[in-house]
């Protein structure tokens, strides 16, 4: 037989059916649809799915106790905070608080220079950095000045228009740094601004995504 044509396929015996034996592949040919109803769930197993895509409206949930985790290869990816030559806009983390202000994503980072004599960043123009923000840094490359690091919680102290210094804790002593760096740097705030579970905006106030602005959801 090299073709069967039913209109229903129920388990003889139990609940569950089996398709085929290890090794073997079913197809769904290209213009051929295989649905799945509403309400109904599919579930893997230490399975592998390739070239999958969530339309547009739709969503992908990922249960509580599950992870959605990179092979090495994929990208968009970010394990507790951005990588080295992206430049996120900001870095929303969970257990902190509801979001009760509006605010531009993009107006939360800066490019800046260093200068190790005195441990400050240079950004230039008043960029609305303030003392005791929590701030990350990016590089172009792999040379921050040495003495900072990228994936690293700091909180901003001395700020004015056009400089800062960064502190290991609120209110702490500036971080030391033995030279200015190399390649394009950035410093973003990390707002914490949401409560555990679903990111909340409180009403009457709105978070802007700018074009081409990069969040980052930890």
């Amino acid at each position: 037989m090299s073709e069967l044509k039913v209109n229903k396929v129920s388990p003889k015996t139990g609940t569950a059916i089996t398709l085929g034996d290890s090794g073997d592949t079913f197809t769904v040919p290209s213009g051929a649809a295989l649905a799945i109803a509403s309400g109904a769930t599919l579930t893997t197993s230490n399975a592998t799915m390739t070239g999958f895509t969530i339309p547009s409206g739709q969503t992908l949930t990922i249960a509580s106790g599950a992870t959605l985790a990179n092979s090495g290869t994929a990208t968009g990816f970010a394990a507790g905070g951005p990588a080295k030559g992206t430049t996120p806009s900001s870095v929303y983390r969970t257990n902190a608080k509801v979001q009760n202000e509006n605010i531009t994503v993009s107006d939360h980072s800066t490019t800046f220079t260093a200068t190790n004599a005195t441990n400050v960043l240079n950004v230039g123009t008043d960029d609305d950095f303030a003392n005791d923000n929590n701030v990350r840094l990016t590089t172009s490359g792999s040379d921050l000045p040495n003495g900072w690091a990228i994936d690293t919680d700091y909180y901003v102290i001395g700020a004015t228009s056009s400089t800062m210094q960064l502190a290991a804790t609120v209110g702490g002593a500036a971080v030391t740094i033995a030279d200015d760096g190399s390649g394009t740097h950035t410093v973003f705030e990390v707002i914490n601004a949401m409560a555990s579970g679903p990111i909340t905006i409180k009403t009457g106030n709105s978070l802007t995504i700018p074009s081409g602005s990069r969040v980052v959801i930890i």
